[in-house]
């Protein structure tokens, strides 16, 4: 009895090699494509059973979540110079477009006005360690 023991415990190993190399699932499939059901479904049932339409739902967030969004103060004033008919959207865009090329371009330049500042201060540092270690120098040797 105890030669055929072995025997089945070698078909059995044998047998999971061979599931495996046959393309059986593997955990890790088997766990992505669980959760990919999951989220496919969870979107499904979230679509169905949303109370309002996205477009009401981002309003209510922008007027709630302060700091979030677009302000009200900025809302009132894109509608003030639309009613006023001296700009179009398109033009509002390009000119917003323009400001913030402006803007980055001046975070821009201080950034590096700031690293070049950085530079220069590691260097100032570094001349007044080796100044400091010179002056020891000759305190020590006479």
């Amino acid at each position: 009895m105890n030669v055929e023991r072995p025997v089945v415990e070698q078909q059995h190993v044998y047998g999971e090699r061979e599931r495996m190399h046959r393309g059986g699932p593997s955990p890790v499939g088997m766990w992505f494509s669980a959760f990919a059901i999951g989220a496919a479904v969870g979107g499904v049932l979230g679509l169905l059973y949303a109370p309002r339409r996205g477009r009401e739902i981002r309003a209510t967030l922008f007027e709630t979540l302060p700091g979030q969004g677009v302000s009200p103060e900025f809302r009132a004033r894109v509608a003030r110079t639309l009613a006023a008919g001296g700009t179009s959207p398109g033009q509002m865009s390009a000119q917003a477009q323009r400001e913030l090329d402006e803007l980055r371009s001046q975070a821009y330049n201080k950034i590096s006005d700031a690293r070049l500042r950085a530079k220069i201060m590691r260097k100032e540092a570094e001349l007044r360690y080796l100044k400091g270690k010179e002056k020891l120098r000759e305190e020590v040797e006479p």
